[in-house]
């Protein structure tokens, strides 16, 4: 699972700081479970469509747009500090494949995007 610290860009590449790119890797929480075990490892770089998990250190460089390419912030907390995990609207697996409408952070204008569903 992605905890809410973790934070999720769609078309999103960090290029540089390149850890190592692990193949054949078909769910984001694996990539972000092998970025947690690497103590250098502070963001995941995702290629749904090959199936690719490229693990970063903090010497990546700025954002660049890229289609189909998901990063995620990684945040390590030990096992012992985690906190409750709240449902903000990753609350819930992102194991989608290939990825459709990831967004956060998002601006709507003329509309309302809200967590209350009736």
């Amino acid at each position: 699972d992605i905890s809410p610290i973790d934070r999720v860009e769609k078309d999103s590449d960090y290029p540089k700081g390149t850890i190592s790119i692990e193949k054949d890797v078909n769910k984001l929480s694996t990539c972000v479970k092998m970025c947690q075990k690497d103590k250098k490892c502070v963001r995941v770089v995702a290629i749904p469509r090959k199936g690719w998990c490229i693990l970063k250190n903090k010497m990546h460089t700025e954002m660049v747009k890229r289609p189909r390419f998901i990063s995620v912030a990684v945040e390590v907390v030990p096992p012992s500090k985690k906190k409750e995990k709240k449902d903000d609207g990753f609350g819930m697996k992102l194991d989608i494949s290939p990825p459709d409408r990831i967004e956060r952070s998002s601006n709507y204008p003329n509309g309302t995007i809200s967590n209350n569903i009736n």
